[in-house]
């Protein structure tokens, strides 16, 4: 989380004023975020989050987000969506089942005075950066753990 306020920041100053300007065909109306929740998220000695480990992660980012410029209002005030948000892992493949304890903080994106409008979920089954399809879930299958 404490990297997001300068990559949003370093992102303007390389972008110029045409980011901020809304005549500009450079204008930038929503701050996108990719965060995710991993082994870094789990406390208490734990190899991996919970729900409330990544709630905690959650609440990291939005503490982060608020003092960004141009989502609290001192240069404007930003929708964000959130555009990659799951379940992560550096130490080998995830199951559905690990992907649960991120699907169940979602909600916490949209707490009172987030300036979060979207979150889209992803799953991928292998914490590495593999392009191959077969490391995605089906829909069908978290789906069917959620329901549960």
């Amino acid at each position: 989380p404490e990297g997001t306020t300068k990559a949003i920041a370093d992102f303007y100053e390389a972008c110029g004023t045409g980011c901020e300007d809304k005549a500009s065909p450079a204008y930038i109306d929503t701050i996108a975020v990719n965060s995710f929740c991993g082994p870094w998220s789990a406390r208490d000695g734990r190899e991996q989050p919970t729900e409330q480990d990544c709630r905690a992660n959650v609440g990291g980012v939005l503490a982060e987000l608020q003092k960004v410029p141009q989502i609290n209002g001192e240069r404007g005030s930003l929708p964000v969506r959130i555009t990659n948000w799951g379940r992560v892992n550096g130490h080998g493949r995830l199951s559905p089942d690990d992907q649960l304890a991120a699907m169940g903080a979602t909600d916490a994106w949209f707490g009172e005075g987030s300036p979060v409008e979207a979150v889209y979920w992803f799953a991928q089954t292998f914490g590495g950066h593999s392009l191959d399809a077969t490391d995605s879930y089906s829909v069908t299958e978290i789906g069917n753990k959620l329901s549960q």
